[in-house]
């Protein structure tokens, strides 16, 4: 499955529409995609912008932020560059390079760069989606115990988690 496949499945399964969730630290969302997410893409984008962004632009905005400008497009293993790609867009790319680091055990310094590139591409994938795994749960554990209003989307990140171990 491409690249881009994949973010339309994480955005259909995951994100859905419109959202406006009180305790959401991106404010209003709609596809997963943020306002100063479009900002950053697409400077001068208002808000009406982002209520008005289809599910074709958003995964193609998506496909781009979090898939091809990070490199993980350049992940071989589909399972493996599945979960990063998914953890990228919940949690930013720099935050699924680290763990993906640590997964590898190499230096997290949250850039995908040749050595990470090299690294994810010659380890086996299912140890490396595991750990990666591992420390997403880790990771999203801290942001709930830091954060106690954060608890509102446990449930659907642990599905999102679960969904992955299950096809790994």
């Amino acid at each position: 499955m491409s690249p881009r496949n994949q973010v339309a499945v994480i955005v259909r399964e995951y994100e859905g529409g419109l959202s406006d969730h009180a305790a959401d630290r991106g404010g209003l969302t709609n596809w997963g995609v943020t306002l100063q997410t479009l900002q950053d893409e697409r400077p001068g984008s208002t808000r009406a912008d982002l209520i008005a962004l289809t599910l074709d632009d958003a995964i193609d905005l998506m496909t781009e932020r979090y898939a091809l400008k990070p490199g993980f497009a350049r992940i071989l293993d589909p399972t493996l560059r599945f979960a990063v790609i998914d953890y990228a867009i919940n949690s930013g790319s720099r935050r699924a390079t680290q763990d993906l680091q640590r997964a590898l055990k190499i230096a997290a310094d949250g850039i995908f760069g040749r050595d990470t590139e090299d690294a994810v591409n010659h380890a086996d994938p299912r140890v490396t989606l595991r750990r990666l795994l591992a420390n997403r749960v880790r990771f999203l554990g801290r942001v709930i115990t830091n954060n106690p209003t954060q608890a509102a989307f446990a449930a659907g990140w642990m599905h999102r988690v679960a969904t992955q171990i299950e096809a790994a």
